[in-house]
């Protein structure tokens, strides 16, 4: 193949990198060397993150023939639990019990089936006692649990909440943090 034929086959290939050449020089001349790289850094983890959020969407839709709208809510989830256990470390590792709880209920779920159809009950007992137990489980969560976000946040104090935090982070400013109360 010669070189003339490469270049026309490639020619918007080549086109698109001189441009991306020419903007990173544009940029690179207006900041000092570190901004520029950080900048680059930055674009490159939000770009990989929208690779992966459109190519999970475009997965899902081409195999499955369904439109998942909820990969924006999946991403938003995954982005205040990343930013929440970056910021306050301490909450994770408060979450890991009932998280792992969580898991080992999933994990063994195949076991409890075979335990409970061991269990001899009548037909209507055994459709309702299923619901019942979800029902009790999750009045015993949300009695344990109900003022849990405000035991992480504490909603008196703003210097703690997200907001003021991200508004810290925003301005540069390093925040002082009171330490944990033990008590």
């Amino acid at each position: 193949m010669k070189l003339s034929q490469l270049f026309r086959k490639n020619l918007t290939i080549i086109i698109l990198l001189a441009v991306l050449a020419f903007l990173f020089t544009v940029a690179a001349q207006g900041m000092e060397s570190k901004d520029f790289v950080i900048t680059l850094l930055r674009g490159l983890s939000v770009g990989s993150i929208t690779f992966l959020v459109a190519s999970g969407f475009s997965l899902i839709f081409g195999l499955l023939d369904v439109l998942n709208l909820a990969h924006g809510t999946l991403f938003m989830i995954g982005a205040y639990v990343g930013w929440t256990v970056y910021v306050r470390p301490d909450t994770f590792v408060d979450l890991l019990a009932p998280l792992a709880l969580l898991i080992s209920g999933f994990l063994l779920g195949d076991v409890w089936k075979v335990l409970v159809s061991k269990i001899k009950l009548k037909g209507s007992i055994r459709k309702v006692l299923p619901w019942l137990g979800i029902l009790l489980s999750g009045w015993i969560l949300f009695s344990i649990l109900k003022t849990y976000p405000i035991s992480i946040w504490e909603p008196g104090n703003y210097a703690l909440s997200p907001i003021g935090i991200s508004y810290l982070a925003t301005q540069g400013i390093r925040g002082q943090f009171p330490p944990p109360d033990m008590s």
